[in-house]
């Protein structure tokens, strides 16, 4: 984790810290003698510190810039095509990224749909305006629901709190407990994209 911004005002990180939140960024308070200190990841560094000086109302606490030269993100340090190196490279994945994966997923389905249609009814029925709209609301509804889905896994942190602070009280927060959790919400998100899949097609084989 990496200091951001320090205040004497709890009240002022912990407002900078709901803002981050809302932007889908993770972050930790630290409480020292003097200060209250914001800590993120050093993967999102550069984002959140981008995102804190683009914040238009005046802080009296201080950004903490790196005074290092900018350097590119920590090299993945599984090997390559590995099911660790995978998930430390989702881990790393932005908003933005989340929003293509899913759209991405959502138009696979979509067409998988349309094929379908066009070999069991034909072309004519398959691209009618009342079967254009279903295959939009397949697009959506998948869209949603994977969205939904990668947000909570990504950001698992922000999604799991009380977690959180059991872990803090017991000290348990060593580094292979954190690559277990991660790849135990990779393993849950790919299961969770084939039971999307299966409920679309069990409620629109019906429709179909």
């Amino acid at each position: 984790m990496k200091k951001v911004f320090e205040s004497k005002y709890g009240t002022e990180v912990e407002e900078l810290k709901k803002h981050l939140e809302d932007k889908c960024f993770e972050s930790q308070i630290h409480e020292t003698f003097e200060n209250f200190e914001l800590l993120v990841d050093e993967n999102i560094y550069d984002e959140v510190l981008t995102e804190i000086k683009g914040i238009k109302k005046k802080l009296s606490g201080s950004v903490i810039a790196d005074k290092k030269p900018a350097q590119e993100k920590k090299p993945n340090q599984y090997e390559k095509g590995s099911f660790e190196y995978h998930v430390e490279e989702f881990f790393r994945l932005s908003f933005l990224k989340l929003l293509l994966i899913s759209a991405l997923y959502s138009l696979v389905v979509s067409i998988g749909f349309a094929i379908y249609a066009s070999c069991k009814f034909g072309l004519e029925k398959t691209f009618r305006t009342n079967a254009l709209l279903a295959y939009a609301c397949v697009f959506c509804l998948v869209m949603v629901l994977s969205l939904l889905l990668l947000i909570s896994t990504r950001y698992y942190r922000v999604f799991s709190i009380f977690r959180d602070v059991f872990t803090i009280c017991s000290g348990n927060n060593d580094f292979d407990a954190e690559e277990k959790r991660k790849s135990f919400a990779f393993i849950k998100a790919t299961i969770g994209h084939v039971f999307i899949l299966g409920i679309i097609i069990y409620i629109f084989s019906g429709i179909l």
